[in-house]
């Protein structure tokens, strides 16, 4: 499993790199690999897909090191859209995808399960699931409301904090850089499961998963939850 810590791309957009026709068609040499060695589970939460007409059953393929020229396959691995997601909050919160709320003790692994089993919840009747579900939305609206308080308030643009880091990473800024991945480690990003982007994906994965979604399993995950 890799650690989901809230970053940013500190280089240029991949856009942005004059080279980045090459690296793509690099990267899409590679992907599947990446995504056939890890058994189709996120590296971050452990959840799973299945592959879809050789693509990736809606997981992504994220670059440890945040460099999209280096396509070595132990640079890449496996991620589903929601823990992709944590190393590009500010994106995230432009495209609406998600929104912070303070930690509280949570970790963001440990807030993705909860969020999995709370989705589960839909197709699998599992009086678990349904505790989970209920304990998860209660946090989040308290964590929404605390975002509200001034302690928070400062941090509740998630886009103009991914630019700021950004900035003082660009600029070797290491005392910013550091007071602001500081006040990020108190902070969650909660997955918008209506969002648009994730639609098909939470349709795919219900499919894939109703059968193997067992009590034992949800008993697995809510026991790394503190």
């Amino acid at each position: 499993m890799i650690e989901l810590v809230l970053s940013v791309k500190p280089g240029a957009f991949r856009e942005e790199d004059p080279d980045h026709d090459q690296a793509d068609r690099a990267f899409q040499a590679v992907r599947l690999l990446a995504f056939e060695r890890d058994q189709g589970v996120c590296q971050g939460c452990g959840l799973m897909t299945q592959a879809q007409s050789g693509r990736t059953g809606y997981f992504e393929i994220h670059h440890r090191d945040n460099d999209h020229g280096n396509n070595d396959l132990g640079n890449l691995v496996t991620v589903c859209p929601f823990c992709h997601a944590v190393f590009h909050f500010g994106l995230a919160h432009v495209q609406g995808r998600g929104f912070f709320v303070p930690a509280r003790g949570l970790t963001q692994r440990a807030l993705h399960r909860l969020l999995l089993l709370m989705w589960a919840e839909s197709f699998q009747a599992d009086p678990l699931c349904q505790s989970a579900a209920t304990a998860v939305r209660d946090w989040i609206d308290q964590g929404v409301t605390r975002m509200a308080h001034p302690d928070y308030q400062a941090w509740a643009d998630g886009a103009a904090i991914a630019n700021a880091l950004r900035e003082a990473l660009q600029k070797q800024d290491a005392g910013r850089a550091q007071r602001l991945q500081a006040g990020l480690s108190q902070l969650l990003l909660v997955p918008h499961l209506e969002a648009a982007a994730y639609r098909n994906a939470l349709r795919h994965w219900s499919q894939a998963l109703a059968t193997r979604w067992t009590p034992g399993r949800v008993t697995r995950f809510l026991a790394e939850v503190p």
